[in-house]
């Protein structure tokens, strides 16, 4: 009996483990200018300070999405062919889902546009709020007994 018990608080703790994930969810919907989905278009997702790429595909909806991703800074680049791919640049942080989303245009292969200054992403696909809380803000929290 004492076994199961301990097993079954062992799953317990185990799960709480893994429910405390440190990382982001990226998803999006791209489209042409006119508003037509693009299914089965790519999309790169690469740390720029790791330097690891996650690579997706949009489905037939035009919805592509990827969990699991560590917080940091993320280059995000959406291709199809006969469309000009476009790069974006974002910030992820510990628990953010992100929504980022795409307009290709008509054009060659060969051409691409970075956006450099984009305004901040906008959590609309969940009604959490949150912010990052740095170590110096901790450290200066005022605490009774605190010499």
């Amino acid at each position: 009996m004492k076994t199961i018990r301990f097993f079954g608080i062992f799953c317990v703790v185990l799960l709480s483990c893994f429910a405390q994930q440190p990382t982001a969810t990226l998803f999006g919907r791209i489209t042409d200018i006119t508003g037509a989905v693009m299914p089965d278009a790519a999309v790169e997702i690469s740390n720029t300070e790791t330097g690891v790429k996650w690579q997706v595909k949009t489905n037939g909806s035009g919805y592509y999405t990827q969990p699991l991703l560590p917080s940091g800074n993320y280059q995000i680049t959406a291709t199809l062919k006969g469309f000009r791919p476009v790069t974006r640049a974002i910030t992820l942080a510990v628990d953010q889902v992100a929504r980022v989303s795409f307009s290709l245009e008509i054009g060659a292969v060969t051409e691409t546009i970075v956006v450099t200054s984009a305004p901040p992403v906008l959590e609309n696909g969940t009604a959490s709020m949150g912010q990052v809380v740095t170590a110096r803000a901790v450290r200066d929290l005022p605490l009774n007994g605190r010499n």
